[in-house]
C-alpha cells in the first residue's frame, strides 16, 4: 500500500479514530485532573449507600433509614434512582476483575461522560453536519462547567443524564425525518427515544427542561406548519410520549405515576400535542376514506365523548 492509498484509507475511515481521540482526550482531563479519589459531595455517598443496598440486598429499601430521622426516607417516592441501578449492576459486569466498588465509582463518571460526546456528535451531525458534530463534540470534553460536576470521583446524575439525553434527543430527530407509516420498522427510532426519555427522567430531575423545550419547539413548529405538518412528527411524537411514559412506569412508579402525563406542568404538554397531532393523523386518514366533512364530524364526536368520560370519570 503506498502513501496515497494509506491517506485515502485513512480519510474514509478517520470518523473512528477521531472520535476515540476526543473520547480519550475528555477521559484524561476528567480522571487525571482530580486524581483517583471520591469526592466529598454528599450526592456522592448517597448513591454510594444505594449502591451497596442494591448489590447487598438485591433492591433499594422503601426507606432508608440514615436520612430524615427518625420515620427515614422514602427514597422511591422522593429520589431518582436511575444512577444507583446503572452502577450496581454495571460493577456486577466487571467485579470478576478485582476491581472494588469504590474503585469503580470513582473512574465510572470520567468514563460515561466521556463517551456521551459519541451521542452529542450523532446529534449534532442529525442537525447540522459531521464537522459541527465533531466540533461539538470536543468542546464537551473541554467545557469547564461540565468538567467541573463529571470529573473522577464525582459521582452525580449529570454523568449518566448525558448519555440518556443525547441518545433521545439524536432518536427523537431522526425520527422525524424517517419515520414512515408504510415500513413499521421505523417505528422502533421513536420508541428508543422515549425508553432513553423515560431513562433520562429517572436518572436526573433536569430531563425536565429538556422536555419542555421538545414541547415548546414542537408547538411552535405545529404553529407556523399547520396545514403542512408530516405524518412522522405525529407518530414520532406520540410513541416516544407513550414509551417514555411506560418506560417511568417500569423503573419508579411510586415517583413518577402515570398522572403527571395527563396533570403535570412539564410532561402533560407531551400528551396534550400527541393528541393534536394524533388527531390531525387521523382527520387526515378519514379525510381520504370518508371525505372532509364526515372526518370532522366523527372526530369531533369523539373529542365530545372523552370530554364528557372524563369528566365524568374525575379525571378532567
Amino acid at each position: 500500500m503506498n502513501l496515497a492509498e494509506a491517506a485515502e484509507k485513512y480519510r474514509k475511515h478517520r470518523l473512528i479514530p477521531l472520535l476515540l481521540g476526543i473520547f480519550l482526550l475528555g477521559f484524561s482531563i476528567r480522571y487525571l485532573a482530580a486524581g483517583p479519589r471520591i469526592g466529598p459531595e454528599l450526592d456522592t455517598w448517597f448513591h454510594y449507600r444505594m449502591v451497596n443496598y442494591i448489590l447487598n440486598l438485591g433492591h433499594v429499601p422503601a426507606i432508608d433509614p440514615l436520612a430524615y430521622y427518625p420515620t427515614g426516607r422514602p427514597v422511591w417516592q422522593t429520589d431518582l434512582l436511575g444512577l444507583p441501578f446503572f452502577i450496581a449492576y454495571t460493577y456486577k459486569l466487571i467485579s470478576f476483575t478485582g476491581m472494588t466498588l469504590m474503585d469503580y465509582m470513582v473512574a465510572l463518571p470520567a468514563i460515561i461522560t466521556s463517551l456521551a460526546a459519541i451521542p452529542l456528535y450523532l446529534l449534532t451531525k442529525e442537525l447540522l453536519n459531521k464537522k459541527t458534530g465533531l466540533l461539538a463534540a470536543l468542546f464537551w470534553q473541554i467545557i469547564p462547567s461540565t468538567l467541573t460536576r463529571t470529573h473522577a470521583g464525582f459521582i452525580d446524575k449529570e454523568t449518566l443524564a448525558s448519555v440518556y439525553i443525547f441518545l433521545w434527543l439524536w432518536l427523537f430527530i431522526r425520527s422525524i425525518n424517517t419515520v414512515d407509516e408504510k415500513n413499521k420498522r421505523t417505528f422502533i427510532t421513536p420508541i428508543l427515544a422515549g425508553i432513553f426519555m423515560g431513562l433520562s427522567a429517572w436518572t436526573w430531575g433536569g430531563t425536565s427542561y429538556f422536555v419542555l423545550v421538545i414541547s415548546t419547539s414542537v408547538f411552535l413548529y405545529i404553529l407556523l406548519n399547520f396545514h403542512n405538518l408530516s405524518d412522522s412528527l405525529g407518530y414520532s411524537l406520540i410513541l416516544m410520549t407513550l414509551f417514555g411514559a411506560l418506560t417511568l412506569q417500569v423503573v419508579q412508579q411510586p415517583r413518577f405515576p402515570l398522572s403527571i402525563f395527563f396533570t403535570g406542568l412539564i410532561y402533560m404538554g407531551l400528551t396534550v400535542l400527541s393528541l393534536i397531532t394524533g388527531l390531525l393523523i387521523l382527520h387526515g386518514q378519514l379525510t381520504l376514506k370518508w371525505g372532509e366533512k364526515k372526518s370532522r364530524e366523527v372526530i369531533g364526536s369523539a373529542f365530545i365523548l372523552f370530554l364528557a368520560g372524563s369528566g365524568i370519570t374525575g379525571h378532567l
